[in-house]
């Protein structure tokens, strides 16, 4: 019988919002999930925090769920995210050792514990607690994988908020009635920080379209920005405007310029070159 093979692995939602128990149970779930899926947790070196996730079992039977604590990282400027073995035992999963029994359309909270050593280094560490179950049914397998991602913050040592943004990737000249940017946003911090990113055209007669979205940088990494603006109605000379608003400063910005000359315009400027062409000819016949 042929065996149709099924991973979820939610983690799309799971470093930007935060979901809440309301929340899960109004919308239309059906399977595995976990509330909330980002905690920011702050721990001293060398002291302890507790904590705890809500896992829920909208699925059609009950649920065997297994409980581990994988690190997260992210690999390159496109912010693929990977959980690998944690070199750093700092999590530990309290009374969920061997997994939890979940009936159905139940919901059962799971209680962690964050221990810093004494030498921890200052700044976030990042880790997620992954709980995962085996939905199989008769003539199928179905896996899913469901996160909730701890941003652990060492105090007790120098915290660094930081960030530069490099110039944005866009042409000078722009034909295309839409111009697409990239930048990228460098955290030189030791911890991570929320912005909302943004790209926006201006001139001397005021801001036109605007294109911007909440993103988060882990401490330490590169990401890329990009987006897509579309261009005003008339041509001309106009200013991309590119940067980052956070919480802990006031952000940054920087500008570049973008001359536009859409199509219509080149050949309303090449006609009337050629008019103006053959009126001197013939006025000089």
């Amino acid at each position: 019988m042929a065996s149709r093979v099924f991973l979820v692995i939610i983690l799309s939602l799971s470093f930007v919002l935060q979901s809440t128990p309301a929340e899960a149970t109004t919308l239309q779930h059906k399977g595995l999930f976990v509330s909330p899926s980002r905690r920011d947790v702050k721990v001293l070196a060398g002291n302890e925090a507790r904590g705890s996730i809500s896992v829920y079992n909208y699925y059609t039977k009950a649920l065997h769920v297994d409980v581990s604590v994988s690190a997260l990282s992210v690999i390159g400027k496109e912010y693929r995210y990977t959980l690998t073995k944690p070199n750093e035992n700092w999590i530990s999963i309290i009374g969920a050792k061997d997994g939890i029994d979940l009936p159905k359309n139940q919901t059962k909270a799971i209680t962690y514990r964050v221990a810093a050593p004494k030498d921890a280094a200052p700044g976030d560490h990042y880790f997620a607690i992954v709980a995962s179950t085996d939905m199989s049914g008769k003539g199928f397998q179905q896996k899913a994988q469901v996160v909730s991602v701890l941003y652990v913050q060492v105090g007790g040592g120098r915290i660094i908020r930081s960030a530069e943004i490099k110039r944005a990737e866009t042409p000078f000249l722009a034909f295309s009635p839409t111009i697409h940017y990239a930048f990228d946003v460098q955290n030189t911090g030791n911890v991570h920080f929320d912005a909302y990113f943004f790209a926006r055209l201006e001139n001397l007669f005021g801001q036109y379209a605007t294109n911007g979205a909440d993103q988060v940088v882990l401490a330490k990494t590169t990401r890329r920005i990009t987006g897509s603006i579309p261009m005003p109605a008339l041509p001309g000379l106009y200013e991309l405007a590119y940067g980052y608003k956070a919480g802990y400063q006031s952000g940054k910005k920087m500008t570049i310029h973008v001359l536009y000359m859409p199509p219509w315009f080149l050949v309303t400027v090449l006609l009337g070159g050629l008019a103006a062409v053959r009126l001197f000819q013939s006025r000089r016949q």
